[in-house]
This record gives structure tokens, C-alpha cells and sequence, in this order.
């Protein structure tokens, strides 16, 4: 088949908002001219650990209810045992980490995202020729790890 062109953003509109209230986030958007029937894109790139587990699994929940049919939503996250580690830290910004997941396929189905896919950095897919560590096996469930997750609505 054909891919429908490219439609380039028109614009940008940044949102104040506390994103443990997804009704807050939901009538804020719309305040702001977003409309759920247009495929969107949603970024959540160095968000999640920040956040309670709750308000992650609202987050999800609420940018999947907003999403019309062909929307994506792209995350980096970490798992349970790198949420751990960052706690432990010097660095007081990862002490201040809440949540990671050890199944963020399951994480992201579960909240309505489907074709979930899921990479590990370093992997082929996301690499780029600059992770120069040792990709950790997805069978050591004692690694830290940090992935990116893309789930879409069909």
C-alpha cells in the first residue's frame, strides 16, 4: 500500500500540568485547541521514572482515550532494579526516581496501546553508534536497563 504523506506539525503548544490528574491533563489540552479525532504523537522521553506508579498508568490510560486511530505514543523508561540503583545514588535528581517496569509490553496493553514494541539501549534499533557498553541479556533480571517503548492505536 501507499503511506498517507507526511503532515508536518503546525504547531507546538506547551501544557502546565500536574500529570497525576488525567482529567486536569485531558481539559487542558483540549483548552488548547487539541483535538482527539487528528493522530497525535505523544513523547514521554525521561518522564516515567519520575513518576508515582499511579499516575504513569493514568498518563498511559488518558493519552490512549485521547489518541484517534494511527497515534503513537513513544516512551523511555527504566526497569524495577535501575529505580533501585538510581535511589541509592549521589546523585539527588535519580533519588528522586519513582518507577520502572519489568513488562513494559504488558504495562503499555494493558492501558489500550497496541503493536507494542520494546528495545533495549545499545540494541540494533537503538543504538546509533554510541553505546560502546555491553547490552545487557533480557534474561538477567538483575540489570539496570533503559528502553524505548512505542505502543499505536490501529
Amino acid at each position: 500500500g501507499v503511506e498517507p504523506a507526511l503532515t508536518l506539525v503546525e504547531r507546538k503548544v506547551s501544557v502546565g500540568v500536574d500529570l497525576s490528574d488525567s482529567t486536569l491533563l485531558a481539559h487542558r489540552l483540549q483548552e488548547e485547541g487539541f483535538d482527539p479525532e487528528t493522530p497525535t504523537v505523544w513523547l514521554a522521553e525521561g518522564l516515567l521514572m519520575y513518576l508515582e506508579a499511579e499516575s504513569v498508568e493514568q498518563l498511559l490510560l488518558c493519552t490512549r482515550a485521547l489518541s484517534a486511530p494511527r497515534s503513537v505514543l513513544l516512551a523511555s523508561m527504566v526497569n524495577a532494579v535501575a529505580v533501585e540503583k538510581a535511589q541509592k545514588a549521589t546523585s539527588p535528581l535519580m533519588q528522586t526516581w519513582k518507577w520502572g517496569s519489568d513488562e513494559p509490553r504488558r504495562c503499555f496493553e494493558t492501558c489500550g496501546w497496541s503493536d507494542v514494541s520494546v528495545v533495549q539501549i545499545g540494541e540494533p534499533e537503538a543504538n546509533f553508534g554510541r553505546w560502546t557498553k555491553e547490552i545487557p541479556s533480557w534474561e538477567d533480571k538483575d540489570q539496570s536497563r533503559t528502553m524505548y517503548v512505542k505502543g499505536s492505536i490501529a
